[in-house]
């Protein structure tokens, strides 16, 4: 029994230490997994950078100067009703400016936590079609670097947001050549904002629709 003794003290040591790095190891990627979900991961560059729709097709057109802008989507929607993505397609080229350029990051409460987002704003004067004003949002702590133009073109999908700012352009960007998509966008019937009276917007999209 005595020469056993050593042998159980050493079992249950060994016992011990695998219970306190397994404990130790379960806690790491536990605290690594709630970081990776509340502060999200970080975008990447990538080719496949045009998210995919569901519930319905994805269109693209040119982005129209900045006083058709929402004309031309209230024709868009008027002309080709039903569930689909409609984003414009913005290319601004290389050494262009940008003006009022800021990044903010914000905290939310989540269930696990308080979480960051990153809000990319800056506005874009076109030679020829005028004023744009360039809204971004992501989840998590986001460089600006995707979204400032350098020595090549900077090309985007957006869409108009909000129509209220109108006559003011505002266009809420989706997508950013070079980065990786990581969401999905819902295909929606936006036809109810020509028709809903109770969307405020209706009345001043049913009238651009005429023009």
């Amino acid at each position: 029994m005595k020469s056993g003794a050593p042998i159980l003290i050493n079992v249950l040591v060994a016992l011990g230490a695998a219970a306190v790095l397994g404990f130790g190891g379960l806690f790491i990627m536990g605290a690594f997994f709630r970081n990776w979900v509340v502060n999200g991961p970080k975008l990447q560059a990538g080719t496949n950078w045009i998210p995919r729709p569901i519930n319905g097709p994805l269109e693209l057109r040119p982005l129209p100067s900045a006083v058709r802008l929402l004309p031309d989507f209230a024709h868009w929607v008027k002309d080709s009703p039903g569930a689909r993505v409609r984003l414009y397609e913005a290319v601004l080229p290389a050494g262009a400016s940008q003006l009022n350029f800021t990044r903010t990051i914000t905290w939310g409460e989540t269930p696990l936590g308080r979480a960051p987002s990153t809000t990319v704003q800056f506005d874009y004067l076109d030679p020829s079609n005028g004023l744009y004003h360039f809204y971004w949002s992501h989840p998590g702590e986001q460089s600006d670097e995707w979204l400032r133009v350098g020595a090549r073109p900077l090309r985007l999908l957006v869409r108009p947001c909000p129509f209220t700012a109108w006559p003011r352009a505002e266009i809420s960007v989706e997508a950013i050549e070079g980065v990786e998509a990581s969401m999905t966008l819902v295909a929606e019937d936006d036809h109810y904002l020509l028709t809903t009276a109770t969307n405020a917007d209706a009345f001043l999209l049913q009238s651009l629709s005429t023009d």
